[in-house]
């Protein structure tokens, strides 16, 4: 009996790692041997700590001097380890999201005069094992390229933006075979696969791209996958403020520039983080309001005006039960008010959407748990929802003008390509996993066996 119950346990952890997974916590792991000059050592005491984490970690070295640190926020540790009659070891590291480090400790008794050095260095750029690049929202800030999702990514060795639209395309992959998560929400769009703008600029800490040897707990995806996470509070108070302003007339003209509106167009962000409650309730809020003014032109080359209204909020909250447990809940909204839309080249003014909205936000909620040395638990909720509101034409019913006309090489005529009197176009997402993981290690070497479903 007792060996039937074996066998179907052992099935069982088979369907859940066959079973479809999504790694969506954007957390890192840690994990090493630690070892003397006579082999393993186990019951060494580990510790992980960090400014970017609510308390510490401990964990105890097993038999074959293994240990592990999982759902780890990104940022900069110190690795201490410590055993009564050693030397005591402390190893900077730092952690990105998506990304395993490996901590290999060597210990020395103390009867041993010798000094021991150990040094780390802080990487912006940091490159994995798996293809992983982590960007940090600093570098990405210090460069001449935009602070978006898609610059991030460019930075990648084996990226480009050589798909449709200038859509990006991962290890020769098609631009919509890739997956795009931010604080672990699934941000593709649903028909084309590209990514949408639901974050803000400010409160991005990194970007993480993985173009190769990709974990197969990650699933939906044929290309590459990219993490992108927020800023969490922390144990001191912080914010930011930035004021963008352009003006199409501060721009040279080009041989086919028609005109060019003198109208100064402002983006305003700002960031607050802190914490409700030292190493256990952190806080974080962002805004950002953009006003954007400009001119379009039709195939002709007659300009006409366009109008975008957009404003962006996030509010964050980290709650750690103890250290071993926690909770993390992300909401973000971007509400987008735009005038004259049209696409493609519009040869007449019935194509042009005269006033369309674009509501969107997303919700993530989160736990990570561990319940052992050796066994982790982790459950996530998300939704990301996206509609097209009062966008296309109105000639419904009417055979000639209710129908898009497009000229190849030229642009459409007749109507707009969507049906504003239709009704609102929703694509939307929901998600939910709950994903188990055992790590134990012996004579036979380390085992970390994951299992879940999504």
């Amino acid at each position: 009996m007792r060996n039937r119950v074996y066998i179907f346990i052992a099935l069982l952890g088979c369907v859940l790692i066959a079973a479809p997974l999504l790694a969506q916590n954007p957390t890192g792991t840690i994990t090493g041997r630690v070892t003397h000059q006579d082999g393993p050592m186990p019951g060494v005491t580990v510790t992980a700590d960090s400014p970017s984490m609510q308390g510490q970690k401990v964990a105890i070295s097993g038999g074959a001097g293994e240990y592990i640190f999982r759902f780890l926020p990104s940022g900069d540790y110190t690795i201490s380890f410590a055993l009564d009659g050693f030397h005591t070891l402390e190893i900077p590291v730092v952690v990105s999201v998506a990304q395993s480090k490996t901590i290999d400790a060597v210990m020395y008794a103390e009867a041993i005069r010798e000094e021991i050095v150990v040094t780390g260095n802080y990487e912006t750029v940091s490159v994995g094992t798996q293809s992983n690049v982590t960007m940090a929202a600093s570098l990405v800030e210090s460069l001449p390229v935009a602070r978006n999702i898609d610059s991030a990514v460019l930075l990648t060795p084996g990226t480009s933006n050589t798909g449709p639209s200038n859509g990006i395309t991962i290890s020769g992959a098609m631009s919509y075979e890739n997956l795009f998560l931010v604080n672990g929400v699934v941000m593709n769009e649903n028909l084309r696969g590209q990514p949408f703008d639901l974050y803000i600029e400010d409160a991005v800490e990194e970007t993480t791209t993985t173009a190769s040897g990709v974990s197969a707990e990650y699933g939906r995806f044929a290309g590459g996958v990219v993490n992108m996470i927020t800023k969490s509070g922390g144990n001191q108070f912080s914010g930011s403020f930035r004021a963008n302003f352009t003006n199409e007339a501060w721009e040279g003209e080009t041989p086919l520039t028609t005109d060019q509106e003198d109208k100064v167009n402002t983006i305003y962000q700002a960031t607050f983080g802190g914490y409700v409650v030292r190493d256990a309730l952190w806080f974080f809020l962002a805004g950002r309001d953009m006003s954007r003014s400009g001119t379009d032109q039709y195939y002709d080359l007659t300009p006409y005006p366009t109008t975008s209204d957009e404003t962006r909020f996030e509010a964050k909250l980290t709650w750690a039960l103890n250290s071993n447990h926690r909770f993390i809940g992300s909401y973000m909204q971007v509400d987008d008010e735009q005038t004259n839309y049209s696409q493609p080249t519009p040869m007449e003014p019935s194509v042009i959407d005269p006033s369309r909205t674009l509501p969107m936000d997303s919700l993530a909620l989160n736990y990570t748990g561990v319940l052992s040395d050796s066994f982790f638990l982790e459950g996530q909720y998300s939704t990301r929802n996206f509609t097209f509101e009062d966008s296309g034409g109105t000639a419904i019913g009417d055979p000639i003008n209710g129908t898009e006309i497009v000229v190849s090489g030229y642009g459409s005529a007749g109507s707009s390509r969507y049906c504003a009197p239709c009704g609102p176009e929703e694509r939307n997402n929901e998600n939910w996993l709950i994903k188990g993981s055992w790590f134990a290690g012996g004579s036979t070497g380390t085992h970390d066996i994951v299992f879940g479903v999504d």
